[in-house]
């Protein structure tokens, strides 16, 4: 057992944690080629599926689908790039190795520490004597792994810290200034009269304002796996072999199957009206005791209209799954029993227990549930896909909406411009861009991927029906618009006037809370930081307040916000607490250190990176 787990550790050490990969002669056997190296695919794919089992672990019960699987291939491939391209400047280097450094990295391994973290000699002194281990090879390999870390520590600290760096930057932090401040807000004088003539002539003033770009109308047809669900058929035999080869993934906590009926609680009603649904609920429960097949009351009664099409059917639940006052309740029923009725929140609920199953690898019946729903939603997402590809090779609109009808036939928008929502799917930049590139008439031959989470796919695809070009406004189609516009602008100037003419009045500091009071405001009173960007009443300003700690010549400011114009005096500036920056000086200068470490390694690498030759073969990676 002993040697067993030694050689073991270094198997692993030597094969995949600091593996040194024997390179691949040509692109055939090849995952990736850097500056001529080639990486054989054997060595990727070993990291890759050690990688992926690492992940699975930190993940139980969750299935790797495509896009996991693409981002951890690229994940693994980036590390692989960088560790041998650092190693390849390592090598143009003059760091060198000795003896030495190789035997104390093999003593940092794990299996040479005793129970309380430290060195234990004799297993060290064991294994080093032991004829069957060689010892040649497990050092070739630690070279790399030495002179890597060796390499990257020296990359990582070149950078040095000022006192001055430290100091600013403690001051970013710490220092802080104490203001008053009044906002004169956008307010239209109610005596100031708005006429026609008024709204003609700004409208005419600024006629580019009210453009209207060129705009499109599009039919399309949004295919969604739902619309497929109906057409597939499963393989038995193709469930159970994915069960048998992937069982670690159903391997579950402890978990129920269950069904339930859920009854809303009125909202904001008297007594009564609550009573009454009780009481309805109860009677239900008592119909359930008197034999009633829970399912069909399910059907009947819940108010959860999608379980209730079900039969209140919720499948296996695992714990953690649901809330805790739910969870307390499900799992202390047993097979066959029927909670009573239960309050949770505003709504009453029923449950039943179909079956329990403790903590381990789930059995296939249980499984193809969830097989079976993976492959459904696959197989709907690839049919779905192909149908989407037969659409965008349609040659007319009339072909196109012909075979769109089975699916739910196609919807025509109204007109939009390219940077406007569309009302019946959003803004998708895809669509958008589409529709003002394609001809009248023209059938999109580029199926539009949408995501809406991870792992499920819909399409799109669209034609052009009618294009208007740019044109100018007419009056009537934009006057709300425009008196928009027009108000805004003259409530703009009164505040402007009305805050240069509070400012002209302030000759001495108490000036300010003086003609404060005359306009009846209460100036504001708040302390600032440099790193606080937000402000209660102002919002986000973080220019005015870096305008603020950087004056030097002036205590009276103003900032102009949407909402109106802010008028700010200095009271005090606080400074920093010079004892605390004592304390905290060493720790901060670190965290500063460490920080330029990492920005400038990251420069350092990406130069490396844009002049070195990288070509990835491995299929699902993309740069």
């Amino acid at each position: 057992m002993f040697k067993n787990r030694f050689i073991l550790v270094f198997l692993l050490l030597a094969s995949i944690v600091f593996c040194k990969p024997s390179f691949a002669q040509n692109i055939s056997d090849a995952a990736a080629e850097i500056n001529g190296n080639f990486i054989p695919m054997q060595y990727f794919t070993n990291i890759f599926n050690r990688f992926l089992d690492d992940y699975k672990s930190m993940n139980p019960g969750m299935s790797i689908d495509k896009e996991t699987t693409n981002w951890a291939k690229k994940y693994v491939m980036d590390e692989i790039v960088k560790r041998e391209l650092i190693l390849q400047e390592a090598k143009k280097s003059k760091i060198t190795i000795n003896e030495q450094e190789i035997e104390e990295k093999i003593k940092e391994d794990p299996f040479f520490k005793n129970k309380d973290g430290k060195f234990d000699k004799n297993k060290y002194l064991w294994a080093r004597n032991d004829p069957k281990i060689d010892w040649s090879k497990i050092k070739a390999s630690l070279y790399d792994e030495v002179l890597f870390q060796k390499f990257e520590n020296y990359i990582m600290n070149k950078e040095k810290v000022s006192d001055t760096e430290v100091l600013n930057e403690y001051k970013k932090n710490n220092e802080k200034i104490k203001i008053k401040y009044v906002l004169f807000k956008n307010s239209l004088n109610p005596q100031i009269a708005v006429k026609e003539d008024q709204l003609r002539n700004y409208f005419n003033t600024n006629a580019k304002d009210f453009l209207v770009p060129e705009q499109a109308k599009i039919k399309y047809i949004l295919l969604t796996p739902d619309k497929f669900e109906k057409e597939i058929v499963l393989d038995e035999a193709q469930i159970k072999a994915y069960y048998q080869a992937n069982t670690e993934e159903f391997n579950f906590p402890e978990r129920v199957k269950m069904r339930y009926i859920m009854f809303n609680l009125p909202q904001d009603q008297d007594t009564l009206a609550i009573q009454k649904k009780e009481e309805f609920a109860s009677n239900v429960l008592k119909q359930l005791k008197g034999g009633m097949d829970f399912s069909e009351a399910a059907k009947k009664y819940s108010e959860d209209i999608v379980s209730g099409q079900k039969g209140g059917y919720a499948g296996y639940l695992k714990r953690g799954a649901v809330s805790k006052e739910i969870e307390s309740i499900i799992f202390s029923l047993n097979p066959g029993q029927t909670s009573k009725l239960e309050k949770i929140s505003s709504q009453l609920y029923i449950f039943k227990i179909e079956d329990k199953k403790n903590a381990g690898i789930a059995d296939l019946e249980e499984a193809k549930e969830i097989i079976s729903a993976k492959f459904s939603i696959e197989k709907a997402m690839s049919k779905a896909h192909e149908f989407a590809l037969v659409l965008s090779k349609t040659k007319t609109i009339s072909e196109f909406e012909s075979k769109s009808m089975p699916y739910g036939g196609l919807v025509t928008t109204l007109y939009f411009s390219k940077d406007q929502s569309i009302e019946t799917i959003g803004y998708i930049p895809e669509v958008n861009n589409h529709a003002f590139t394609l001809e009248i008439g023209q059938i999109d031959s580029q199926v539009i991927t949408l995501t809406p989470y991870p792992g499920y796919y819909a399409y799109i695809v669209m034609a052009v029906s009618e294009r208007k070009p740019p044109h100018a406004a007419k009056y009537e189609d934009v006057a709300e618009k425009v008196k928009e516009l027009f108000i805004n602008e003259e409530q703009k100037q009164l505040t402007q006037k009305n805050a240069e003419l509070f400012r002209s009045k302030l000759s001495k500091p108490e000036d300010f809370d003086i003609q404060a009071k005359i306009l009846q405001e209460t100036p504001v009173e708040v302390i600032l930081t440099r790193i606080q960007p937000y402000v209660s009443e102002l919002g986000y300003v973080p220019d005015m307040i870096k305008n603020i700690f950087d004056s030097s010549t002036s205590n009276i400011g103003t900032y102009e916000l949407p909402q109106g114009i802010c008028l700010y005096s200095i009271i005090e500036k606080i400074p920093f607490d010079e004892k605390a920056f004592k304390r905290e000086k060493g720790d901060l200068s670190k965290k500063i250190l460490n920080q330029k470490n990492n920005e400038s390694f990251s420069k350092w690498y990406e130069t490396l990176k844009s002049r070195s030759s990288i070509k990835v073969y491995i299929e699902g990676y993309t740069n």
